[in-house]
């Protein structure tokens, strides 16, 4: 998956917003769009939907644990 993200002006200018409140640093638009972009990029790689059938599978992996630990935090 080796598609290019856009980022728009105003991405850009929220990002730099965003950056100097976390890290109270200004950034200029080519590093907030590089920044950007990386932290994208990452978030596409690494998000990744549930499938109906793992859901499935995780409500009954809860459902078999609540029965055997019904107070839900005892070990």
């Amino acid at each position: 998956m080796n598609k290019t993200l856009m980022i728009s002006e105003g991405g850009i200018k929220k990002f730099q917003e965003l950056y100097k409140e976390h890290f109270g640093e200004e950034i200029s638009a080519e590093k907030a769009y590089q920044s950007a972009t990386k932290l994208l990029r990452l978030v596409e790689i690494i998000y990744k939907p549930m499938t109906q059938e793992e859901l499935e599978m995780v409500q009954q992996w809860e459902a078999k644990i609540m029965k055997e630990f019904p107070s839900g935090n005892e070990a």
